[in-house]
């Protein structure tokens, strides 16, 4: 019941921290009202998992909070996916590729207007140099993420998906840690890894019912993934995390 209670006080906190940076990001970027209360309630709720996700892990690696640029994150996030997922622009995905690597992008809509003014945001906030490794793993993830375009195909090889999964996972979760681990050894990115494919997993499965109607290939709609399996995987997780952060926070985190 405490953690319910220091859960539920941490949300509040973080909507009212995503108001005072979203509102005026999306007014400016966004010209109609009706069109940007639509916009909002999906990247208030991805912009609140990302906040939740990147505090539980900066309290297992006892880190600092990073609730602004993890809400940030968490928002882009939503709003990149959304907008490759639309397929209203073929360009967009490579156009994307050169924003990511700093060089110029020019919007077609408000929607990519916002999503580069909160591109911009986030690194002017995390005021890191180029070479970080947090812009190396932006740029795998997206690599990644154009290759899923191959999960629309039902006769993916097996290996193939298994690699385009994992790596989804493991990227995601890098870049949104990374937020708040500026270095990370190679053993914990290797655990971070971890934890995002198996939280790939997890996506997975619960999204197996969509993913079937829209004709999305995953490890779930092929029948691959079960739930004693997951647990088998979360088990394992906690054993690996217990041995780098000790067994009391890895059980807390998993």
């Amino acid at each position: 019941p405490t953690a319910a209670v220091c859960r539920w006080l941490e949300t509040r906190a973080r909507a009212s921290t995503f108001a005072a940076l979203m509102d005026p990001i999306l007014e400016a970027n966004v010209s109609d009202p009706r069109r940007r209360a639509e916009v909002r309630r999906p990247l208030r709720q991805w912009a609140l998992k990302g906040g939740y996700m990147v505090g539980a892990y900066a309290r297992l690696a006892q880190l600092a909070p990073q609730d602004p640029l993890a809400l940030l994150c968490g928002a882009a996030g939503r709003l990149y996916d959304d907008l490759l997922d639309s397929g209203t622009e073929p360009s967009l995905a490579c156009r994307l590729t050169v924003l990511f690597d700093g060089g110029d992008f020019e919007p077609c809509d408000d929607l990519q207007r916002l999503l580069a003014a909160l591109h911009f945001e986030i690194r002017r906030r995390l005021a890191r140099p180029a070479s970080d490794p947090i812009f190396r793993a932006l740029s795998e993830l997206h690599t990644y993420q154009m290759l899923s375009d191959r999960q629309r195909d039902p006769t993916i090889a097996a290996s193939e998906l298994a690699d385009i999964t994992f790596h989804k996972g493991a990227l995601t979760v890098e870049v949104l840690y990374a937020l708040a681990c500026e270095r990370m050894s190679l053993r914990e990115r290797e655990l971070v890894h971890l934890v995002g494919g198996t939280l790939q997993l997890l996506d997975d499965y619960q999204d197996k019912a969509p993913d079937t109607r829209a004709g999305f290939t995953t490890k779930a709609t092929r029948g691959e993934i079960h739930w004693r399996e997951l647990w088998t995987k979360l088990n394992g997780l906690e054993d690996q995390l217990a041995r780098y952060y000790g067994p009391r926070r890895a059980a807390r985190f998993v």
